[in-house]
């Protein structure tokens, strides 16, 4: 290869890398609904609908608990979670002086209203009506006060708009009385939102014991690498390794212009989307996704073999035999990663609030998407994306191509450092998303480091991701 060619490449893959992390961290990311004329929905406000379940959930269990106490558990028990759950009531009823959103105050004063809390929902909506809340502000201050047997179609709109399907469901439960209140609170609220809770509580016991598990595999492995027993398997390229640059630079380059022609669809020519339904981006970003992984034979253009190829990238390095093993070790490795990757999180969440930014303004686009109204249409083709085709693409030019460049060009260690940060950079978290995903594109360089092939971070990375969407899903309810 000239060093002409390796200086353009070079150039090429720097200019489109900043491209790409501009993009990122301005936000500007195709999302999977292609509806511009409605407002844009806060994380905070998405939240707003789980949360509103597991607190009607915890206090039907409560209810049950208290119906149905057993002989052998203490009242001060049941007395002492009333007494939690009155802190929580109190907590939401002082909020009115936070500087929350509008849409938040007006869903909490709703909440609060159901739960019988009458004196603080109309307290809350006070503070917003001072402000001028608008229409949707007007006529929630009028359905709590006094409701409508029936609202009219305008208002219905209205209402709904605003606080979304679960909360105008809540509001109106207030237009019953009676039996007819009992059996429609029970069946349509109630009832789901303790489910919800339960599955809450089943999933923190699971975590809690795959946390356990985690810190026995961390020591093990941890013991394991100090005595000198987990080796390298990695293998040196067999092409020239300013091909996997080349490739890497491709792959940004398309998946550049990518994003650049879907994003002018989205806002110029969205009717183009809607055929393929609300899941119409998803879909598009997943083949095309996948198509990217052409531009892996562009070193045979220079003469190199296929095979060559293929086992540069970390692609059919290992024997048949050997697969088993690195699939096992891709979950270990994951699993393994819980013990040092919760504390770290914990206290970058805590930094971030130090600093007085949100640490859910890092959450991926798909996050929101998942506590949407609509979130459960868009789960499996979110799982196929997240769980299949991610892992595999951004593995083979991640830990494949730009991290066997980096290794002949700069060395191991270092390599290690900087294909994390790139490949945290390009992602759409943002700058707040810049830590957590670095440190996960060091395990996953790791793994590739001492594994050789990518079937153990493909495995590690989809497990990542699987375990992310598990829990969102689960809260999202």
């Amino acid at each position: 290869m000239s060093n002409r060619r390796y200086r353009f490449f070079q150039i090429l893959t720097l200019l489109t890398l900043a491209g790409l992390i501009y993009q990122a961290w301005k936000g500007d990311e195709p999302t999977a609904q292609v509806e511009p004329e409605k407002r844009e929905v806060s994380l905070e406000e998405l939240i707003s609908i789980p949360q509103a379940k597991y607190i009607i959930g915890f206090r039907g269990l409560l209810d049950s608990i208290e119906a149905n106490r057993p002989a052998n558990l203490p009242q001060d028990f049941v007395t002492g979670e009333r007494a939690k759950f009155g802190e929580i009531i109190n907590q939401l009823s002082g909020e009115k002086d936070q500087p929350l959103p509008e849409g938040i105050r007006r869903k909490r004063a709703v909440l609060l209203s159901f739960l019988k809390s009458d004196r603080a929902a109309a307290e809350l909506l006070g503070s917003l009506t001072k402000e001028g809340s608008g229409r949707a502000g007007e006529l929630l201050t009028r359905e709590l006060q006094l409701p409508s047997e029936t609202l009219s179609e305008e208002d219905e709109r209205v209402l709904r708009e605003d606080l979304g399907e679960y909360f105008f469901t809540l509001l109106r439960s207030h237009a019953l009385t009676g039996e007819a209140r009992y059996q429609y609170e029970l069946k349509n609220i109630i009832q789901p939102a303790t489910e919800s809770a339960v599955k809450l509580l089943m999933l923190l016991g699971g975590v809690m014991i795959g946390f356990l598990l985690s810190f026995i595999l961390f020591l093990f492995l941890s013991f394991r690498y100090l005595s000198g027993k987990i080796h390298t398997r990695f293998e040196e390229p067999e092409i020239d390794h300013r091909h996997l640059l080349e490739i890497f630079s491709l792959y940004l380059l398309a998946m550049s212009a990518f994003s650049g022609i879907l994003l002018a669809v989205i806002h110029q020519a969205p009717d183009l989307i809607r055929p393929l339904g609300g899941n119409g981006v998803l879909i598009l970003n997943g083949v095309f996704i996948l198509s990217t992984l052409v531009v892996v034979l562009w070193p045979r253009f220079s003469g190199a073999p296929i095979g060559g190829i293929l086992r540069s990238l970390g692609i059919g390095t290992e024997t048949v035999s050997r697969v088993p093993g690195n699939i096992f070790t891709g979950i270990i490795g994951y699993i393994a990663a819980w013990t040092p990757a919760v504390p770290l999180l914990l206290f970058y969440s805590l930094f971030l609030q130090l600093l007085k930014l949100n640490p859910s303004q890092g959450a991926h686009p798909l996050v929101p998407m998942m506590f949407g109204e609509g979130g459960a249409n868009s789960f499996v083709p979110v799982i196929i994306l997240a769980v299949v085709i991610a892992p595999v693409v951004e593995e083979i030019m991640f830990r494949g191509a730009l991290y066997g460049y980096l290794r002949g060009a700069i060395g191991r260690t270092p390599a290690i450092f900087f294909s994390a940060l790139v490949f945290a950079s390009v992602h759409p978290q943002g700058p707040l998303g810049l830590v957590p995903l670095t440190a996960i594109g060091i395990l996953l360089a790791c793994l590739r480091e001492w594994r050789g092939s990518l079937v153990t971070p493909i495995i590690t990375h989809a497990c990542v991701n699987g375990g992310t969407l598990l829990l969102v899903s689960t809260i999202a309810g």
